[in-house]
């Protein structure tokens, strides 16, 4: 890692053996940390802006209180501080976890950056739908755990 800069903890490959996860989160830490320039430069209303089918978002207080949600109504959301991800994010500033929502009723992938203002923003996504990223090989290919593809011999 950079100097400065503090990487985010990578799931188990035992838990993840095509490394589904492992891609799946990297790419989800670039669109969180997207969001979070812009959400620390525009506020509630760059939020309020986002399209809830691009990504979940959540901003979560520094109390755990959640703020906004792109796919739920935040009033109707538990406290967070005690989520994996959010503690993480608070004391080290990112935080990444994997387990089933409650909320959502399927398993998701969780990564967390902690803002300037000490607050949290969360992103989410769920297993099948980072599977999806990845297309069909051809019968007979090899997928390789990077997701390289050989062709059939």
């Amino acid at each position: 890692s950079r100097e400065g800069h503090t990487s985010l903890p990578h799931l188990s490959d035992a838990a993840d053996p095509v490394g589904t996860v492992a891609n799946g989160s990297r790419q989800l830490r670039a669109q969180v940390a997207l969001a979070a320039i812009a959400i620390e430069q525009e506020g509630m209303a760059y939020f309020e802006s986002l399209d809830a089918d691009e990504l979940r978002l959540s901003w979560i207080a520094v109390d755990g209180t959640v703020l906004a949600d792109t796919a739920v109504n935040a009033a109707q959301m538990g406290n967070h501080l005690d989520r994996e991800e959010i503690r993480e994010a608070l004391s080290s500033g990112h935080g990444e976890s994997a387990r089933y929502s409650d909320t959502l009723t399927q398993r998701q992938i969780y990564v967390a950056i902690r803002l300037a203002d000490g607050s949290v923003l969360r992103g989410a996504d769920a297993f099948p739908s980072l599977l999806a990223l990845v297309p069909a090989p051809d019968k007979g290919s090899t997928v390789h755990k990077d997701f390289s593809v050989l062709p059939p011999e």
